[in-house]
């Protein structure tokens, strides 16, 4: 089934985030408008250290701990998910609350949500075979996207 949010593109993404941080009750400073909009640009998954020197380059603009709070409910509130691929140090990528699956290019980095995947209904019959009652995953898969293919031809 596709999600609902149909326009997932990064202007989208950041008017959709502004409105979520108000609806939460939260207050649209400066400094979180400068972080929603460095994500918003964003191409690839990025560190939190990545955000903290982009924006203390603009003095001022937003502190350490803003950013790390920011980016902390921006997670737990279903717009950013947590990416582990060097084993070391996670990133992080934009994401849609209600999303579970994204697909990830080793090479350039993109990160792409999938809006349709049922691998639910394909594990259901082993899970139930463990006697196992599925509350909810997250799907990472990483490979070579084709924009990455055909240019290394």
């Amino acid at each position: 089934m596709a999600h609902p949010e149909s326009d997932q593109t990064p202007a989208h993404w950041r008017r959709r985030t502004e409105a979520a941080l108000r609806d939460a009750g939260l207050r649209c400073t400066f400094p979180r408008h400068a972080i929603l909009d460095w994500i918003a640009a964003a191409a690839a998954p990025f560190t939190a250290e990545q955000v903290v020197a982009a924006l203390e380059t603009q003095h001022g603009t937003s502190s350490r701990a803003t950013i790390y709070r920011l980016l902390d409910w921006l997670q737990a509130a279903g717009w950013l998910t947590r990416l582990y691929s060097d084993g070391t140090q996670h990133t992080y990528a934009r994401f849609w609350p209600g999303h579970h699956h994204i697909a990830v290019c080793l090479r350039c980095g993109s990160a792409t949500i999938m809006s349709e995947c049922h691998i639910e209904e394909g594990i259901r019959p082993a899970l139930a075979a463990l006697d196992f009652e599925l509350q909810g995953h997250v799907l990472e898969l990483y490979g070579v996207c084709g924009n990455c293919r055909t240019h290394s031809n």
